[in-house]
């Protein structure tokens, strides 16, 4: 999906718990010349920076969020 938007033209923000889960596909969006930054960012982790924070610090908005936090999911089984 992020790559979808990054071919239409939106500046796309990647966040997980883990770096390496974004890493890959925000180096495949950039390469393609897109717009993109990644956070490291742990939704159910209170001190953690939110996704919303990290975007309009950036940028001063957010105009289509999409949030999918992989619940059940354990880390390692990301694909």
């Amino acid at each position: 999906m992020a790559r979808s938007f990054a071919d239409e033209g939106a500046r796309v923000f990647l966040t997980a718990r883990i770096f390496d889960v974004i890493d890959t596909v925000a180096k495949e969006i950039s390469a393609a010349g897109g717009a993109v930054e990644t956070a490291v960012v742990d939704a159910g982790d209170e001190k953690s920076h939110g996704v919303r924070a990290i975007c309009l610090r950036t940028t001063g908005m957010v105009e289509t969020p999409v949030i999918e936090d992989g619940y059940g999911q354990r880390a390692g089984d990301h694909q």
